[in-house]
């Protein structure tokens, strides 16, 4: 029972690593699954809410998988200048 728990979970990150689309909103907020799915899809990061939009974190990875990903990020980043 335990691995068949273990099995769905992990199924249900993949799924969501796949298409963040399809995530709760509790996981679109959750900054470990969203930074996996920006890693494997820089695209994701149009999916993640708004407050993981603002993280720099996620940002830098979701940009180094694709560059064109940064238009999913929020004002204040887009707008920061060093």
């Amino acid at each position: 029972m335990i691995l068949l728990k273990f099995n769905f979970k992990v199924n249900q990150i993949l799924i969501i690593i796949k298409n963040l689309f399809f995530a709760s909103n509790e996981l679109k907020n959750k900054k470990d699954i969203v930074l996996i799915a920006v890693k494997k899809n820089g695209f994701a990061l149009k999916y993640a809410s708004n407050d993981l939009k603002d993280n720099i974190d996620i940002i830098n990875v979701s940009v180094k998988n694709n560059y064109h990903s940064i238009c999913y990020a929020s004002n204040i980043i887009k707008n920061y200048k060093n």
